[in-house]
């Protein structure tokens, strides 16, 4: 195997497992297996979706005013 080859492979395992840690910490799910089984993840979500609820009010809010003052 050349040197090309070996970074390529690197590089693509990298990225999948950079893309899997993005999407479980996404996820809203509280109880996660993965890979059968083989890891089992508990997480406290409840802080997460106040944060996201919070953060979602703030936008709209900040719609709103936009939409206000143009008037």
């Amino acid at each position: 195997m050349d040197a090309s080859t070996t970074y390529f492979i690197i590089a693509s395992v990298s990225a999948f497992g950079g893309a899997l840690l993005k999407l479980l910490y996404d996820s809203k799910c509280s109880h996660l297996n993965i890979c059968f089984g083989c890891v089992e993840l508990e997480r406290d979500i409840k802080s997460e979706v106040e944060v996201e609820e919070h953060k979602h009010q703030e936008r709209r809010s900040s719609h709103t005013e936009e939409n206000s003052s143009s008037v």
